[in-house]
């Protein structure tokens, strides 16, 4: 490590030990008695505070991570019981012999790790591997002994152009949509970049985004999605890709309207249903007057007006017409019935985590009436 990046981890670790102390403070009868700060790879922890509470000593021993994703999460907890576990088991020699901390070898420890911000997937790890932590968001949860700290809620003050943020950009979105959209597959580079229509290099950084996350799962036949599920709701959450929406007004409705959109679809493969149109083929739950519809381009959206004979939407609209930037939707189109097809369970799902209360509800009736039994390979969608 370079000199002027061990003083600016030093610096954040300054600020997290703050951060910790400011934390502590609010514990009736817990005395700080003294703290120490090391970026030697020799120690278990980055800095350690000493503290005594109820007449017994502890020490936090805090390892402190720039990168707080679940892979570096799980390893630094992992590599923090280990360290506890030596200490544990080893053997007790007199106060004050040579290599031995005097203080912590006769007082309670307790593991704490600590990053700018830690999602609620790395919270999940330290708390299931033991482990206290703290971010310097504002979140936490502390435990040892009798003393019990938890605040959540807080935002990431500390967002980075990597991580999720360009795991879903444009080009890496595609290359998520494809592997969800064949969650079992094994995949190579080469075929893998063919079908997204992206680089090498996006695929290598895809790959290493999905690591950090631990949704990436590799063997001898290529590398897939080990929990495809939490992909899903990862894309979910980045919000909808880009796409441009127009609303219209038609009055066809019931039979008409469905014979109609047979006829659109049978002249036009560049238009889908989508959102609750889709859902009510995919797993029916909530009915909507609007029509939802994913049209691919202006020849498209003219045909479909045509079509429908949409009109202004002065009247009030019940047709929602959306044209996606990225063309992949339209390649993962189903077939549901009389000749329409509409967007993948994927995408529906995607589309309904956009909406409000009830389309959430929508999407999890999806999730759990059809697309988990898809994600885990036990049943094709079609």
């Amino acid at each position: 490590m370079k000199l002027t990046e061990k003083l600016k981890m030093k610096g954040e670790m300054l600020d997290a030990m703050a951060r910790l102390q400011d934390l502590l403070s609010v514990v009736p009868g817990l005395r700080d008695q003294g703290h120490e700060i090391t970026v030697s790879d020799d120690q278990p922890w980055d800095f350690r505070l000493r503290l005594e509470h109820a007449g017994v000593p502890w020490v936090l021993w805090v390892e402190y991570e720039q990168l707080g994703h679940p892979r570096q999460v799980h390893e630094a907890c992992r590599a923090a019981c280990a360290a506890l576990a030596n200490h544990v088991n080893a053997p007790r020699v007199r106060e004050g012999d040579f290599g031995i901390d005097p203080i912590a070898k006769d007082s309670g420890v307790c593991a704490v790790l600590a990053a700018p911000y830690l999602s609620e997937e790395s919270r999940a790890i330290c708390e299931e591997m033991g482990v206290s932590w703290f971010d310097l968001s504002g979140n936490a949860r502390i435990s040892f002994g009798s003393v019990f700290l938890r605040e959540v809620g807080h935002a990431n003050q500390f967002r980075r152009a990597s991580g999720t943020k360009s795991l879903f950009a444009s080009k890496a979105r595609r290359v998520i949509g494809e592997m969800l959209e064949a969650p079992q597959q094994r995949w190579r580079v080469k075929p893998l970049a063919e079908a997204a229509e992206v680089s090498f290099g996006t695929i290598s950084n895809v790959r290493k985004h999905l690591a950090d996350q631990r949704w990436l799962g590799e063997d001898k036949d290529g590398f897939f999605l080990c929990d495809p599920e939490a992909t899903l709701r990862g894309l979910a959450k980045a919000g909808p890709a880009p796409e441009r929406h127009e609303t219209f007004y038609t009055v066809h409705h019931g039979k008409l309207l469905q014979e109609r959109l047979s006829s659109l679809m049978a002249e036009s493969d560049g238009v889908v249903l989508g959102a609750t149109s889709a859902a009510d083929w995919h797993a029916p739950y909530v009915r909507e007057a609007t029509l939802h519809l994913y049209v691919r381009d202006e020849d498209a959206l003219s045909k479909t007006a045509e079509a429908l004979d949409l009109q202004s939407a002065a009247r009030g609209p019940n047709v929602r017409l959306a044209i996606p930037a990225e063309d992949a939707l339209f390649h993962h189109a189903v077939p549901v019935s009389k000749g329409q097809r509409a967007a993948s369970m994927v995408q529906t799902y995607v589309d309904l985590m956009q909406g409000n209360d009830r389309w959430e509800e929508a999407a999890d009736h999806l999730l759990r009436s059809k697309l988990r039994q898809l994600l885990e390979g036990k049943e094709d969608e079609a």
